[in-house]
């Protein structure tokens, strides 16, 4: 049987820090084709592609800030519009196998030696079958900007992303998740198995699915505490900017326990960063990531000021629940003493 074509998809957004780190994870881990989509990016994202399309062909991009010439209602499903776009070009490009992560989500298998083409082959055999993986959230690092380590500890979620055929398979709706498929289409999960989705939420994994196995998907949901601020700010920075409200706290090696961790052979692991470490240096990136890792210090920075003064502007449980486990705590702690505690403040917002 011949290798299949896989090809990876990402909507990008300011992630000129990431993209190279990205690129060559799943290139090592056995995607043959990365096309990422690029939208109102303000960095070197574009730069940082186009270096390394210049060594890698199979790696290209486009922006899509078309999409916002449509009407609102449309703009706001941007990436789900995107992701259908990219569908349609990757079935007449003749690619077998599809997949949609976001630059914060890495495709690994559990030994980090298994690459996706022959996961698929061991799961599906000659029937072609989406696969759903589970993320594997990441807990934040004490390093800022460091990249993917062996040992790290993660928690477990029921969010998933899907691997999926596109050749003779009926897929009636992109997802971001998980496509909606024709009837007869049984999904797997990472194992092999029927996969379970949640009945209320059909995008998620149901609750008797979740546990570790063979491949998920790591998520860098946090990365760091700096970064983590840094991704609270909504908005360029030059306009107006909005803290963004899903977010639940920060989460890391230092205030959560951790109860499980991703894990690889030694050997396996230091091939791989070695690779990453050559990848990198080939590419000559360094000063255009330094760049974009300042400006994402200075929006952490400003994210703190931000989030400090709703103490003032009513909201101190906005503050609290943002602040949550960064070391930013004694701070907020200290201004509220000092304006009376959240009770007050919340009597004076009301009345106010």
């Amino acid at each position: 049987m011949n290798k299949p074509r896989i090809r990876l998809c990402a909507v990008a957004k300011d992630e000129g820090p990431y993209l190279a780190e990205w690129v060559f994870h799943h290139l090592h881990v056995g995607f043959d084709q990365i096309h990422v989509l690029l939208n109102r990016t303000s960095d070197t994202s574009a730069a940082v592609l186009e270096r390394i399309g210049q060594a890698y062909p199979q790696i290209t991009f486009e922006f899509i800030d078309w999409v916002e010439l449509c009407d609102p209602s449309v703009g706001r499903k941007l990436q789900t519009i995107a992701y259908a776009k990219a569908l349609a070009d990757a079935r007449a490009a003749g690619v077998d196998w599809l997949m949609f992560l976001d630059i914060d989500e890495f495709w690994t298998a559990q030994d980090l030696a298994t690459r996706v083409d022959q996961l698929i082959a061991r799961l599906c055999g000659d029937t072609p079958r989406p696969i759903s993986f589970l993320w594997h959230c990441e807990l934040g690092q004490a390093q800022a900007f460091c990249s993917l380590q062996n040992g790290a500890g993660y928690e477990l979620s029921s969010h998933l992303k899907t691997l999926f055929p596109i050749q003779g398979i009926e897929i009636q709706h992109v997802r971001v998740h998980h496509p909606i498929f024709g009837r007869d289409v049984v999904s797997l999960d990472a194992d092999g198995h029927p996969m379970v989705y949640s009945d209320t939420q059909p995008e998620l994994a149901d609750s008797t699915a979740i546990a570790p196995r063979q491949a998920y998907v790591i998520h860098r949901m946090y990365r760091s505490e700096e970064e983590y601020l840094a991704l609270l700010l909504r908005g360029r920075p030059s306009g107006k900017q909005q803290l963004k409200t899903n977010r639940p706290g920060y989460r890391s090696h230092r205030n959560v326990k951790v109860g499980r961790r991703m894990v690889w052979p030694g050997e396996v692991f230091a091939a791989y960063d070695s690779a990453k470490r050559d990848f990198m240096q080939r590419l000559e990136i360094s000063a255009l990531i330094e760049r974009d890792r300042e400006a994402i210090r200075q929006r952490a920075a400003r994210a703190v000021s931000m989030l400090l003064a709703l103490v003032e502007q009513g909201d101190p449980d906005g503050a609290t629940r943002f602040l949550r486990g960064t070391r930013h705590e004694a701070a907020l702690a200290a201004r509220l003493a000092a304006h009376g505690g959240t009770e007050e403040l919340g009597r004076s917002a009301a009345s106010g």
